[in-house]
């Protein structure tokens, strides 16, 4: 069956996507980082964010891109055909089998390796490969998160989120992927709706936390006075709610950090 309009629409936009998670990915190996403005010297520009967070003029040139690509695939003969429902279903027998395997791959690479852990995400998506679980998207997407690469995280994350959206884990990999690359409000609105769901006290201690991130990046990075100080008000609050459940040291330290800030 041939993809309708919408349908195409909504692959071009996933195309579309991926171009500036490909870019981000091509920028940041390079060490280049977010920053207010684009300055080549020191490597700083203001589109290191996520997809959602960029401007109109930017995502119309990776549209564009997405566009031309899908031009290109018919010109040359090919037919664009929507996926089998099965392929979005629970994981085969087959898939569960390897899971293990898959696991252990990702923590064989020692030391860590972004190439390697790139190459491993690239496998993982192959068809056959594609291991649809989600406690080995979370495990490798927290690898991700802590080798800096929070957009291939957030990429990581979404992924796994579409098959078992209720993940709780995935969703606060994601918050934490959306505030390492600077879109804090976007990891808010995801923090928000964890925080009305039920879960575990080493849950909401580590949804918390995250939530005191967001506030924390945002006081380190606006120059407006006022708002320096709500966010940091803000950020201190955030992270005595956690430390209060249960004292756990990185609640306490980020309290008793931002506590002194506030004195100076």
């Amino acid at each position: 069956m041939s993809y309708e309009p919408k349908a195409l629409d909504t692959l071009a936009e996933t195309l579309s996507r991926n171009t500036h998670e490909v870019w981000s990915a091509r920028r940041m190996a390079e060490g280049w980082r977010f920053g207010p403005e684009r300055i080549d010297e020191l490597k700083t520009t203001p589109n290191l964010v996520a997809y959602d967070e960029l401007d109109d003029t930017e995502k119309a040139y990776d549209r564009a891109t997405a566009l031309e690509t899908l031009r290109l695939i018919v010109s040359l003969g090919f037919r664009i055909v929507e996926p089998d429902a099965q392929t979005y279903k629970a994981a085969s027998k087959e898939e569960k089998a390897r899971l293990p395997a898959w696991r252990q791959r990702i923590d064989d690479i020692q030391p860590l390796s972004i190439e390697r852990l790139l190459d491993l995400w690239a496998d993982a998506k192959l068809p056959g490969n594609f291991v649809n679980e989600p406690d080995a998207f979370a495990r490798l997407g927290k690898t991700l998160q802590s080798q800096d690469k929070p957009l291939i995280g957030i990429h990581v994350a979404i992924t796994g989120i579409k098959f078992t959206p209720e993940h709780h884990g995935l969703r606060d990999l994601l918050a934490l992927g959306l505030a390492r690359s600077g879109a804090a409000r976007n990891a808010q609105d995801v923090l928000d709706a964890l925080l009305l769901e039920d879960m575990t006290p080493h849950m909401r201690v580590e949804t918390l936390s995250c939530y005191g991130r967001t506030y924390k990046d945002l006081w380190n990075r606006t120059q407006d006075v006022r708002r320096k100080h709500e966010y940091l008000e803000l950020a201190f609050h955030k992270y005595r709610e956690p430390y209060e459940i249960d004292r756990s040291y990185y609640p306490a330290i980020n309290t008793a950090t931002l506590r002194c800030y506030a004195t100076i």
